[in-house]
């Protein structure tokens, strides 16, 4: 694998166009500084919720991708107690349950000292291709790793499933 340049609006347009059935997405940072955020998360420090939320294009993706019944279920990996970023986070969230109808579930970090768990942020479309997100230490995308081999996809899929196994449904989990 090669770092490849981010993503644009174009590629992510790709992923999800190209998704048939199913994508898998796993998060593991505590704090992602995504610059169209920066003022959803500012307003929501000072009044505890954006009025407003710009979704980038993110819920015609995802909706798009519902309609033709790709299944979109998203896994946060988290430290407790949580930052002030996953607590916004959470917050906001009812944008991909209603957006595209993601299926979210959570899990605090110190329940995972036994299991596998990826190093890197990934989205895993339908069992056949891997996309890595990497992120410096602030938080800001870098780069981005792609695979299509199947014996890295199969053991990050099963990492993936036995987490999500022990995770809490987003409507369940309370920070």
């Amino acid at each position: 694998m090669e770092n490849l340049p981010l993503l644009t609006g174009d590629g992510w347009a790709d992923l999800f166009a190209d998704a048939q059935s199913e994508l898998l997405h796993i998060e593991t940072r505590d704090r992602y500084w995504i610059d169209h955020e920066d003022s959803h998360f500012a307003a929501w420090r000072e009044k505890g919720g954006p009025a407003t939320f710009d979704d980038g294009g993110w819920a015609q993706l995802t909706r798009q991708a519902a309609d033709r019944c790709v299944k979109i279920k998203r896994l946060r990996i988290i430290s407790t107690p949580p930052s002030e970023y996953i607590r916004f986070e959470h917050a906001t969230t009812w944008t991909n349950l209603e957006w595209g109808g993601e299926e979210v579930r959570w899990i605090d970090r110190g329940a995972l000292s036994e299991a596998l768990v990826p190093g890197n942020d990934f989205w895993i479309r339908d069992g056949k291709y891997v996309m890595f997100n990497l992120f410096d230490g602030d938080g800001r995308p870098t780069f981005i790793h792609e695979s299509t081999d199947l014996d890295l996809i199969k053991d990050l899929s099963s990492a993936f499933w036995a987490i999500w196994d022990q995770s809490v449904d987003h409507s369940e989990f309370h920070l």
